[in-house]
């Protein structure tokens, strides 16, 4: 970069010359400085609510139910047996002394017992639960608005309970 040049210099050090005036320019040059601050303009918070639906759905119930079965053997038998299973029954022996001219034992009948199940389907009522997410805006006076759902990611994409089809 040059220096400046003072008129008075020039002329004394310079030959004379015809009648010339020097003058001195000052060059001005702005030079902009950006920077930014950060500052909140709004809010956004996420909650979860639960919602509840009460919803009709088949529930299997199994039950079992004991078959009494009498059968009469009407034998004599050495001495008494307890109680055992036979296959799926369970066989509960009953006796009884005959009057003879001896005593004698003698099975008279046995109970079998057995198990049957039985499966039935029967509407139950059932509460559900399902958790929703409500986005809120924070407002500049400080309230909250709630999000439209339109606008929310994913919105319009319920997930269906489950067992729905």
């Amino acid at each position: 970069m040059s220096q400046p040049v003072d008129a008075r210099s020039v002329a004394e050090s310079s030959p004379p010359q015809p009648s010339r005036t020097e003058a001195v320019l000052p060059l001005v040059e702005e030079r902009l400085e950006v920077s930014r601050q950060q500052q909140e303009t709004g809010a956004v918070r996420v909650r979860i609510e639960v919602q509840e639906t009460t919803e009709t759905v088949p529930v299997e119930l199994l039950s079992e139910q004991a078959g009494v079965r009498r059968v009469p053997v009407g034998r004599e038998v050495p001495e008494r047996q307890p109680p055992h299973q036979d296959g799926d029954e369970w066989v509960v022996p009953v006796y009884e002394e005959v009057p003879v001219v001896e005593m004698r034992l003698v099975l008279k009948e046995e109970i079998r017992l057995s198990r049957q199940a039985m499966r039935e389907t029967r509407e139950q009522q059932v509460r559900l639960r399902r958790e929703v997410a409500v986005v809120e805006r924070r407002q500049p006076d400080g309230s909250w608005q709630p999000e439209p759902e339109s606008t929310a990611p994913g919105a319009g994409q319920e997930t269906p309970p489950p067992g729905a089809a």
